[in-house]
């Protein structure tokens, strides 16, 4: 019996200029910086569907098919290289704009103004690390799960990167697998101060093994429930409140995500080698011009 013919696979990318209609792209909209939409992406699908080269982030001058006015990060990019990957492109974009400047020189620069954001951020966490004291090395139940490690410990190459204050409480992106190594093998995707006592008070602490797709999530979570624990709620129902928060929290912004892309108009394959320069005088600038 002749074997079934396999369907032949197209693995072309469309050409410069062809006409491409975003589908199943966006993931979530991370707000407006700099005068520019900040949307998370399915990097896969862009890899597949549009331009196999995207890599962690785009902007509207570098990529034709980002529509103008927005900035991408891959959705798989770490909760702790995103803020690294957006200031990235929203330097890249104001150099090739502003100045016209050629890709290859606007990335350039966004790579050195990445790292000498790296290394500011370092320091402020080394800082913050030396002004706290030994924490007990237990959860809300005084669950101690290492031990050889004594009662407490001391806080040394956790914290990677401050995120924001949000209703009083610092969000810290943290070294998950050091703290599941060193102080507590039970800590998931995020914790707070209620939830773990070497939690410092009044911090959130964020895994850095989450993608920043989940990191508003995780983000969400932690809010309504440690809102829910200082209201007296015990942790198992907290816990729950944080669920259905963010879990409201992701069908709002696949609803957003699927009005966005309805909207959306035909985009373009394909990049730029340099900016096309704007004459406007309301141009925002980033950090440095490198």
């Amino acid at each position: 019996m002749p074997r079934a013919r396999q369907p032949k696979v197209d693995i072309t990318m469309p050409a410069e200029g062809e006409p491409i209609q975003l589908q199943r792209v966006y993931l979530r909209k991370m707000g407006r910086q700099q005068d520019m939409q900040v949307w998370v992406v399915d990097g896969s699908r862009v890899r597949a569907h549009v331009f196999d080269e995207f890599l962690e982030g785009g902007n509207d001058q570098r990529y034709r098919f980002v529509p103008p006015g927005e900035a991408w990060v891959d959705g798989a990019t770490s909760s702790e290289e995103y803020e690294y990957a957006l200031e990235h492109e929203l330097h890249e974009r104001h150099l090739m704009q502003s100045k016209g400047l050629s890709y290859d020189r606007a990335h350039t620069s966004a790579l050195m103004l990445e790292l000498d954001l790296r290394r500011k951020m370092r320091r402020v966490c080394q800082q913050h690390e030396l002004m706290q004291k030994p924490m007990p090395s237990v959860d809300v139940h005084g669950t101690q799960e290492i031990e050889d490690i004594g009662d407490k410990v001391e806080l040394r190459d956790i914290y990677r990167y401050r995120l924001r204050v949000s209703k009083g409480l610092t969000i810290w992106i943290v070294d998950g697998s050091h703290i599941r190594r060193d102080i507590f093998p039970d800590f998931g995707f995020s914790g707070n101060d209620l939830s773990y006592q070497y939690i410092p008070a009044n911090e959130i602490w964020i895994d850095s093994l989450v993608d920043c797709f989940e990191l508003e999530y995780q983000i969400t979570h932690q809010l309504a429930m440690r809102a829910a624990m200082a209201r007296g709620s015990k942790e198992e129902d907290a816990y729950g409140v944080g669920s259905e928060a963010q879990l409201r929290q992701r069908r709002l912004d696949e609803q957003q995500s699927r009005r966005k892309e309805a909207n959306t108009p035909p985009v373009e394959g394909g990049t730029r080698a340099r900016g096309v320069r704007s004459t406007s005088n309301n141009l925002k600038r980033t950090t440095t011009d490198g």
